[in-house]
């Protein structure tokens, strides 16, 4: 296997789901993503943080938009999830990118990506 330092590893262009997105690492991630060309789902418990987050990375160049959604509320993860791909018509590329900032658990995230058809976690 190529060394990791070596490897294609951008996400222009992808969908990622950052989790937590309101603060701290969270929003750290969701604008570190949005500057290097993902389109962001900016995704928080905290709404109105949420929306700021996704102006913020907007009024830089970037594409996000914010979810509500606490991820400790599993029936509402799927729902989510499903309208972050609507909102994006499938990403272009066959795997996005996932990133948890916050959740009860490492499997979270997991749940997130795969209740149903739609991006990859790459955690």
């Amino acid at each position: 296997m190529a060394r990791l330092s070596r490897l294609e590893r951008t996400i222009a262009g992808k969908v990622a789901l950052v989790t937590g997105a309101a603060s701290g690492m969270g929003r750290a991630t969701a604008h570190l993503f949005a500057d290097e060309g993902a389109r962001v789902a900016v995704i928080d418990r905290d709404a109105d943080g949420a929306r700021r987050v996704a102006q913020e990375i907007a009024s830089a160049g970037g594409s996000a938009h914010a979810w509500e959604l606490d991820v400790s509320d599993e029936t509402r993860i799927a729902a989510t999830v499903a309208s972050v791909v609507d909102r994006y018509e499938r990403p272009r590329h066959p795997r996005s990118t996932t990133r948890a900032s916050a959740g009860e658990s490492s499997s979270r995230p997991r749940a997130m990506a795969s209740s149903g058809p739609g991006p990859s976690p790459s955690i």
